[in-house]
């Protein structure tokens, strides 16, 4: 059976990048990871880091400071991430 018209399109985008399925996620993990690692705070914090981020916990109302730079990590590796990935796949798309 032919499948037609508007459907056409987004079977053939799919079989293009159904190839590079296993790129496209190793892209994001890679890109999550090293900005994970780029941006985790020192062990042991010094006393200006800890002074640091006990007064953006407290700005933020968030009594524990341990909790706070995980979730701030966690938002701005997820925005890294989103952001890397879309422009890794537009190189990707440009090159290709």
């Amino acid at each position: 059976m032919m499948i037609g018209g508007k459907w056409s399109a987004l079977f053939t985008t799919y079989k293009y990048w159904g190839k590079f399925e296993k790129l496209k996620i190793l892209i994001s993990l890679v890109t999550f990871t090293v900005t994970f690692l780029l941006l985790r705070p020192a062990d042991p914090a010094t006393p200006e880091q800890i002074v640091f981020w006990s007064n953006a916990a407290r700005f933020f109302g968030v009594r524990n400071p341990e909790e706070f730079i995980g979730i701030a990590l966690l938002i701005v590796c997820s925005l890294v991430t989103l952001i890397g990935y879309q422009i890794a796949v537009y190189l990707i798309k440009k090159i290709g």
